[in-house]
């Protein structure tokens, strides 16, 4: 892509377009604000740097490319970590300079942005981008500082420091190199927990070269100004460039790119490399006799009052009885989407209030058309989390859509990143990565895109996406505090049966040491979004959630626990004596999500007998359950009236109100014991 670098003349602006032209980009311009003429030169922008404005210019000469420059006019009148447009904020300024851009180079179509951790810079730059069509570059995006620092270094990044504001940094370090200072800063790191590339506003640089300059930049004269009380201090610089000798490209053969997957997943790996061994095959008689006699305890009543939540499942175009018919599929989306306002606006909800949706497409080659409609639902900042797949529907639908709605005002905090990066994959559309709602989080499903490219890693293979999946939702996952201890379920798509062995192998790995294994289903659908073989959804709590429900006199370090249990031959005679397998997940004394599925026995089986049968076993409260979700091998079960089989599962659970939605499978996997089952329910629960 062609791209539009902001530049402050700090490392990070620098350091990112070097990794703009490594990742093949190629920049055009150059863009930088500055305090207005008459003003004084830091203005302590919550934005932008501005010490070392006075030599900007010099970048032009240095990379021999046009550069565009605005004055900063408006101030942090929105200081709030989302952004909505506001006249007179100082992130309009951004907005005017790249509109600038823009009309002198139509064809630009992203901006390189230094963002490493500011959250708060990094949306405000995703807000303008969106506006203005372009795409926001941010390969330094929660890179581990040390690590950063490091590669600067070492890649020729010749950066001075140009302002001070910590404690251990003064005067005396003004002017000297990020290689001279790296000692220190990590030393400070260590004893004061200061950021060692400066993001909690500890320093600021001033680069005089790298790799990318055809001309060097010299300082002739420098001015240490006290800017505040203390050791606050920065540099007023007079300078100029000289020709380089030494021009070429040849750094890029040296410059290494972040590796794809971290240290932490590299046991996944050695586990997904091993594909002929199965680790997890285990007969459910095995499973019988090792449970103690007492185990229908385990599934007991579960005292909770939090449901803060609401579930709509299965909403269509098509009312009861209806006859309509729909020339377009965004004209049905249009209609589906309108009923789930109505079915909503029973509650006194709105779409604001919805922190997870899950969009069922009987084709996926109606994705671009129906997420058109989707999106007009969803314009305002942190949109919930959503999974996208492809499967069997009944004729004549082609999409369902369900939603999770807060029902509470109380909390609600999102993770929408646009940008991208080496983290994981932008969110370029109207979702976010994550939805945490009154503890509740929710995690959009991943497939395994690189996020660095955002497209699918080649040749073709379901392992190399697990990886990258499960990388990017670990990435996800430490940003929003999710351990993998508080992970409650787990629902892994996959469009090949044969792929849901390696598949749940990769999963149990990625909590070897972490806690033990949620409730877990494998399930084979049609097809998914971007044609990738693989998409984990995820759900869970975060720490506040199992402070305030596990006992005061019990072990904190002691991990949730998962139950499974599996039921005697006669308590299931109405399926010919098959055994259920049944799996939990607690928070201390509440409940967060429940499994249970029926093996297959060749024959076919009825979906509304299977539902009553399930729903006797599962003996938990349904007082905090918000839904549950019904998979069903489609060709393996007698697909009977719906209405019926809600009747069947909603009378044994004494539920009648409880939203129920079925989905038909190709094939469903028991994660616990890795076989085949004909029916899977999961009982989705409020924390």
């Amino acid at each position: 892509m062609k791209v539009v670098a902001l530049i402050s003349g700090g490392k990070d602006s620098c350091f990112n377009m070097m990794h703009c032209v490594a990742n093949g980009h190629e920049i055009v311009a150059l863009a930088n604000l500055r305090p207005p003429a008459a003003g004084p030169d830091e203005l302590d922008s919550w934005m932008y740097q501005t010490v070392g404005h006075d030599a900007i210019h010099l970048y032009s000469e240095c990379m021999n490319l046009p550069l565009y420059r605005g004055d900063i006019i408006g101030s942090s009148l929105q200081q709030g970590l989302n952004y909505t447009e506001t006249e007179k904020d100082e992130t309009e300024d951004l907005y005017k300079l790249l509109s600038d851009v823009k009309a002198h180079h139509p064809d630009v179509q992203a901006v390189s942005v230094g963002a490493i951790l500011s959250s708060y810079q990094r949306i405000r730059v995703e807000h303008v981008c969106a506006r203005l069509g372009l795409v926001s570059l941010a390969y330094l995006w929660q890179r581990e500082q040390k690590e950063l620092l490091a590669e600067m270094v070492n890649n020729d990044l010749t950066a001075i420091l140009i302002k001070v504001a910590a404690i251990g940094l003064k005067r005396v370090h003004l002017g000297k190199t990020l290689g001279q200072m790296q000692p220190l800063l990590l030393s400070l790191n260590e004893r004061f927990d200061l950021h060692p590339c400066g993001e909690g506003g500890e320093y600021e640089t001033f680069v005089l070269d790298c790799p990318l300059f055809s001309r060097r930049i010299v300082i002739d004269e420098q001015e240490i100004v006290d800017h505040s009380a203390g050791d606050v201090a920065y540099l007023k610089l007079i300078a100029h460039t000289e020709a380089k000798d030494d021009v070429s490209s040849d750094w890029l053969e040296d410059f290494a790119l972040p590796e794809l997957v971290s240290d932490d997943l590299h046991h996944v790996q050695e586990v997904i490399e091993k594909e002929g061994e199965q680790t997890l095959e285990t007969s459910f008689a095995g499973l019988a006799l090792a449970l103690s006699p007492d185990a229908d305890s385990l599934l007991g009543e579960a005292s909770s009052d939090a449901k803060n939540l609401l579930s709509i499942y299965g909403v269509t175009a098509f009312a009861s009885e209806s006859t309509s018919t729909f020339a377009t599929v965004q004209d049905e989306m249009e209609a589906c989407m309108s009923h789930v306002k109505d079915r909503l606006s029973q509650s006194n909800l709105t779409f604001q209030d919805v922190t997870f949706t899950t969009v069922i497409l009987a084709s996926m080659s109606d994705f671009v058309a129906v997420n058109e409609i989707y999106k007009k639902s969803f314009q305002f900042a942190d949109p919930p989390s959503r999974v996208c797949i492809s499967a069997h529907l009944p004729l004549p639908q082609r999409v369902q859509v369900s939603v999770v709605a807060s029902t509470t005002k109380a909390s609600r905090k999102g993770l929408h990143v646009q940008g991208q990066s080496y983290w994981a994959p932008a969110n370029i559309g109207p979702y976010s990565q994550c939805i945490n709602s009154n503890g509740n989080i929710y995690i959009a499903g991943q497939i395994g895109m690189i996020p660095a490219t955002l497209q699918l890693p080649e040749p073709r293979s379901v392992g190399k996406e697990a990886l990258v999946s499960l990388q990017s939702l670990l990435r996800i996952c430490d940003v929003v505090e999710l351990q993998r201890q508080h992970i409650g379920s787990c629902i892994a798509y996959v469009i090949k049966h044969d792929d849901a062995s390696l598949v749940n192998r990769a999963w149990h790995a990625f909590f070897d040491g972490q806690g033990s294994v949620p409730p877990t289903l494998i399930v084979q659908v049609e097809s998914l979004p971007k044609g990738a073989l693989v998409e984990w959804q995820v759900a869970g709590w975060d720490r506040k959630v199992e402070e305030a429900n596990v006992d005061d006199d019990s072990d904190d370090d002691e991990p949730m626990e998962v139950v499974q249990h599996v039921t005697p031959r006669s308590s299931v005679q109405e399926l010919n004596g098959m055994l259920v397998s049944v799996q939990e997940k607690r928070v201390g004394k509440i409940l967060h999500s429940i499994v249970a599925v029926l093996p297959s026995t060749g024959a076919k089986a009825s979906v509304v007998d299977a539902c009553a049968a399930l729903a006797k076993k599962i003996t938990a409260s349904s007082s905090s359950c918000i839904g549950c979700t019904v998979f069903y091998n489609h060709g393996d079960m007698v697909a009977d009236d719906g209405q019926s089989a809600r009747r069947s599962f909603t009378a044994s659970l004494g539920a009648a109100d409880l939203p129920i939605h079925f989905i038909a499978a190709s094939s469903v996997i028991d994660g616990r014991t890795g076989k085949d089952v004909i029916m899977a329910i999961v009982m989705h629960r409020a924390v």
